[in-house]
């Protein structure tokens, strides 16, 4: 019929073909009736000729014949079918097919509803379709936008990339039995890599949806979505495209990370997750630190702590083996991966410092028989050379242009660098930077950012050290994000040495008008010291003072900051049988091996 409308040039034309004589059969007239009174009650009035005449030309009916014994249109249904899957099932049509006639007549008999959502969901997982042409530019986005992040993260240490299989076998365990996977650990240990892993195998073959802290913008997930150029905002139909596309799984890279004012970003999608059951196989797999496990239950919704739990998988410093391989390839780091010296070797093993260690060491940027026993041995070193290699003059100007690329990009923590506003020194310097792998253009010869979070902070540590006494100054105007606690951290460790400025500072800390997390972050980083032995009279002296008040503040801090709760209970494998358990949490000595406490609870009914 919509062919007819088409070859008729007037609606009387049109109609006549349904008039006595006319070549349109019964049920081609009632088809006709049933259109023009489906428009009259959605209007409310009259649909005439005209305006159903015009609808045809627009529409295509399709006619369905083939659910029954001997139908002639099965094989128009398989060819359809292949069309609707990717390149590598199209010989599953026929598969599919019995399964959505099985659908069919199960649903037959309680009158069911079918929609591309349920459908999808009573199907299983398995099935890659090709899309829906509607969705098909959004599909293409985030796969681009997949592709460019993998481009951007650097996955090898001296040009060795180390498998860890065991901790890729452990995601995969999680991931298929927790909604909500939590990779963490210490930084530089290798989360993003591992998360980066399991990504580049996904998309290789479908869709995928990764969202990153420093790739947030706006309040919602719909300013998200509009500003990642995506034409669907609604939430449920996009996931559900993505999954029949790819894989059901959203990655988010830095949960911890996330900005205040993005959070709702990510609480938009979970809260979806968990309201429908059009997306109830999707999973959760996300990177954060150790240190910011515990802040997430204050906005990660609740039921996604609940029920089976969350998964988690702990990335720590390489192990022996891969020590052993790591040093095979590259001889320089052999004395630092498997020497006598415990705490260079803790150091060494983590891959982003090793990763910082192979390449000054190739470079002989750093002294014969460095052997760095802190972080802050290795920024001193690293910031010495202008990040790596760079000789005098250019290791200043470098080094100047580092300090002004944190100063300016601490609100965004390192990200979000308008070239244009940069100093000319600073932009004269910025391929360099760049080709060392220090930063990253984000827009060509518009907006960069630091390519790595680490980095900033060893950058925006120089910048505290440039203001000097002045340096808590520089936190207020950065807006005090609580990520820099760490790069506090990392001051109080290095001013450490002179104890007598360390005091100053505390007692400055104590009286400055700025959030309790610094004073925190000064207190607590000195016992992670390899010379806090050194001054521990002094240290002592400090907790003490006025009725052991900040012993107090230590210890409490120390539990909250830098222990990491036992999954065993978390997942509720210990203590399940309890109805009203009570706990206590007794501390370990801090742990050679990782620089970081394990609480562990005990349990009593």
């Amino acid at each position: 019929m919509c062919e007819w409308a088409r070859a008729s040039v007037t609606p009387a034309a049109f109609m006549q073909r349904f008039a006595d004589g006319g070549n349109g059969s019964l049920a081609h007239s009632a088809v006709v009736s049933a259109v023009r009174k489906v428009m009259e009650d959605a209007l409310a009035g009259p649909f005439p000729d005209g305006s159903l005449h015009r609808l045809f030309q627009h529409l295509t009916l399709i006619r369905f014949d083939f659910l029954h014994e001997g139908s002639a249109q099965e094989a128009d249904v398989l060819a359809s079918l292949q069309r609707s899957l990717v390149a590598d099932q199209v010989g599953r049509a026929g598969e599919l097919w019995n399964l959505l006639r099985q659908a069919a007549r199960d649903g037959a008999g309680r009158s069911a509803k079918h929609t591309r959502a349920s459908l999808l969901r009573g199907l299983g997982g398995g099935w890659r379709l090709s899309g829906t042409p509607a969705l098909a530019a959004d599909m293409r986005l985030l796969r681009e936008g997949t592709r460019h992040w993998l481009a951007q993260q650097v996955d090898d240490i001296g040009g060795l990339h180390l498998d860890r299989q065991g901790l890729r076998d452990q995601l995969v365990a999680q991931l298929a039995t927790h909604r909500l996977t939590l990779v963490k650990g210490l930084p530089g240990a290798g989360k993003t890599v591992l998360l980066r892993d399991l990504l580049q195998a996904q998309a290789a073959n479908g869709t995928t949806l990764l969202l990153t802290a420093n790739r947030s913008s706006g309040r919602s997930w719909t300013e998200q979505a509009r500003a990642l150029g995506l034409s669907a905002t609604a939430i449920e139909p996009l996931l559900v495209e993505v999954g029949a596309t790819g894989h059901p799984v959203l990655f988010i890279d830095g949960i911890d990370r996330v900005a205040p004012e993005h959070r709702p970003i990510i609480t938009d999608l979970l809260g979806q997750l968990l309201a429908s059951p059009a997306l109830a196989d999707w999973r959760v797999v996300a990177t954060a630190r150790d240190a910011g496990i515990e802040p997430l239950r204050n906005w990660v919704p609740a039921a996604l702590w609940s029920g089976a739990g969350v998964g988690y998988v702990d990335v720590d410093n390489l192990s022996d083996d891969e020590a052993a391989v790591l040093a095979e390839k590259l001889p320089a780091l052999w004395p630092l991966l498997l020497g006598g010296n415990e705490r260079v070797r803790t150091l060494a093993r983590r891959p982003f410092f090793a990763a910082v260690l192979a390449r000054g060491l190739s470079r002989a940027a750093y002294p014969a028989e460095f052997a760095p026993q802190s972080e802050v041995e290795l920024v001193d070193a690293w910031w010495t050379r202008g990040g790596y290699d760079a000789q005098a003059p250019q290791a200043l100007a470098r080094q100047r242009a580092l300090i002004e690329l944190a100063q300016r990009s601490a609100p965004d923590l390192g990200r979000n660098l308008h070239i244009r506003d940069l100093s000319a020194a600073t932009q004269a310097v910025l391929p360099a930077l760049e080709e060392d792998g220090l930063l990253q253009q984000v827009r060509q010869g518009h907006t960069a950012q630091f390519s790595h979070d680490i980095f900033f902070e060893w950058s925006f540590f120089h910048l505290l050290v440039d203001q000097s006494r002045d340096w808590i100054a520089a936190l207020t105007a950065a807006g005090e994000p609580p990520a820099l606690a760490r790069v506090v951290e990392l001051l109080s460790q290095s001013t450490y040495a002179d104890a007598e400025q360390w005091s100053h500072e505390l007692a400055a800390l104590e009286g400055a008008q700025v959030r309790p997390q610094w004073l925190r972050a000064w207190l607590i980083a000195p016992v992670f010291s390899p010379r806090f032995v050194e001054h521990a009279e002094m240290y002592g002296t400090a907790l003490a003072a006025n009725d052991q008040r900040l012993l107090g503040k230590l210890l409490v801090w120390m539990q909250a900051e830098k222990t990491t709760p036992n999954p065993m209970v978390l997942s509720g494998v210990l203590g399940s049988g309890c109805s009203r358990p009570s706990w206590r949490n007794p501390m370990k000595p801090p742990c050679a091996a990782s620089g970081r406490l394990q609480r562990c609870y005990s349990l009593t009914c």
